[in-house]
């Protein structure tokens, strides 16, 4: 007669973890497009809006290359609700505010802000009067008179799928002709 073979336990872990993991990277994929279509058809854009509270200080400074450059320092209000944007597949968000301008050197942005947010409940932002992380640099003229752009950016990050991206402009501001701290260049 026929000899019955068992199989050993290393054989059975193998199958069992090959079956597991087929399991996972299946549900993944189930999940990364359930996101997919939650995005497109699904959830409302979120209302943000970041505008400038007060200048702190406009002037020249020298960096540690004693090069002269043009720092600018503000205070934001930012008013936001993210809240529309978690679900099921939402890790957390990474939101910041930019500083957009054009000068004769070029176009420039700027990360003025930024924080991570890690539930929906921390999910509604309204601040006042706060300070940049940031301060808006440049060279010596590039700032002065210059029509900057304030831009909320915010970065959905998944548990599993794509980083959805967006964001919307909030407001202008002209940066004086003058120093405001008193320094002259």
């Amino acid at each position: 007669m026929g000899e019955r073979r068992m199989y050993s336990a290393t054989q059975r872990a193998n199958s069992v973890a090959t079956i597991a993991v087929s399991n996972l990277a299946i549900l993944t994929g189930l999940l990364a497009l359930s996101s997919l279509y939650y995005e497109n058809f699904g959830h409302q854009d979120p209302q943000a809006s970041a505008r400038v509270s007060t200048i702190l200080r406009y002037g020249q400074i020298i960096d540690f290359r004693r090069q002269s450059l043009e720092e600018l320092r503000i205070t934001l209000n930012l008013d936001a609700d993210f809240r529309t944007l978690f679900h099921w597949n939402v890790k957390q968000l990474f939101v910041f505010v930019s500083a957009n301008f054009k000068s004769p050197q070029g176009s420039f942005g700027v990360v003025l802000w930024d924080a991570i947010i890690t539930s929906p409940e921390k999910a509604v932002l309204h601040l006042e009067g706060i300070p940049t992380k940031y301060p808006l640099i440049a060279k010596v003229g590039a700032l002065r008179g210059a029509n900057v752009t304030l831009t909320f950016h915010w970065s959905c990050m998944p548990h599993a799928g794509r980083i959805a991206m967006a964001s919307t402009e909030s407001s202008f501001l002209v940066v004086p002709s003058e120093y405001i701290d008193g320094r002259r260049s």
